[in-house]
């Protein structure tokens, strides 16, 4: 089952445990507000193996796999009895066509020994203090997702057909008789794969681009649409400027991990809350008053 993940789901693997993680510290998923979520909860895992750190794993038992399962499953569809919404970011999905690797995840059935050392090592760390104790997810960044996601897409985990040394540019090859072998015949090896996001045209924004298009595109946009509410609050007309305000959209059709679409995202805040210091439109400050609501999850595809 493990060499199955390795060549299958891997990277979702990983960003399927962050994810969930950041989302119950961000209060996205509700732990310490449903008991019923909390006993199935990320961070009651990452709590467990903090407090006991020498624990064993064992080897025919799925708890950590069906719990974790049970995680992705919820929010990708809904759990009522858990109070957490269809999310739907497509991280999770089953569906063999859209997801191959979700389809596949969700076909294993990890034992303990082969999933716990692996995710008690992305929950648990050890602070400055020599302190060990579960990863606080909050200051994560979507950025730092996409970020995660593209180092993942240069990456692989595969088996070895055979055994394996290192070459003099550090890619893994045959080994020969005389040359020390780093992988041994059917070990699982964490490996670069060069060209892979060329030839899956996978390709991210450079920050320098990024700034240049918010200046040229997304900064004219954003001041002809707060130009149009400015003259309906000059005209006294302030339900229509409330409805207006918010009809404004982003569309990156070529979106990769997401970095452009995060920099618009922040872009418009700002214009948008300077715009309201100035203008105040009493219907919006009320919307904004009300407080955080369920929201999608920043997921990757």
């Amino acid at each position: 089952m493990i060499k199955k993940a390795a060549t299958t789901g891997g990277a979702a693997l990983v960003l399927g445990s962050i994810d969930g993680r950041f989302a119950e510290d961000r209060a996205l998923l509700p732990y310490g507000r449903n008991p019923r979520y909390d006993r199935h909860a990320i961070k009651t895992l990452a709590k467990d193996f903090a407090a006991d750190l020498t624990q064993s794993f064992d080897g025919t038992a799925t708890a950590l796999w069906d719990d974790m399962l049970s995680i992705w499953n919820a929010v990708d569809a809904g759990n009522s009895n858990w109070d957490v919404p269809a999310y739907n970011g497509g991280l999770f999905s089953r569906d063999s066509q859209s997801n191959p690797s979700g389809a596949a995840l969700a076909a294993m059935r990890l034992t303990d020994a082969e999933f716990g050392p692996a995710l008690r090592a992305l929950l648990v760390d050890t602070g400055p203090d020599g302190t060990q104790g579960p990863v606080d997810f909050r200051s994560l960044s979507v950025r730092e997702f996409g970020t995660l996601y593209e180092g993942l897409l240069e990456s692989s985990l595969s088996i070895a057909p055979g055994p394996l040394s290192l070459n003099k540019d550090g890619a893994f090859v045959p080994a020969n008789d005389d040359e020390h072998v780093e992988v041994l015949a059917g070990q699982v090896y964490f490996h670069n794969r060069s060209g892979k996001r060329k030839s899956t045209g996978s390709y991210f924004t450079k920050s320098f681009a990024v700034e240049h298009l918010l200046d040229a595109a997304l900064e004219p946009a954003l001041a002809t649409h707060l130009g149009r509410v400015r003259a309906l609050l000059e005209v006294g007309d302030e339900a229509a400027a409330a409805e207006l305000f918010f009809d404004f959209r982003v569309a990156d059709l070529a979106m990769g991990s997401g970095h452009f679409l995060v920099a618009a995202i922040d872009r418009i805040e700002a214009r948008f809350t300077a715009f309201l210091a100035e203008y105040p439109i009493p219907t919006v400050s009320h919307e904004r008053g009300r407080g955080p609501r369920p929201r999608p999850l920043a997921l990757l595809p």
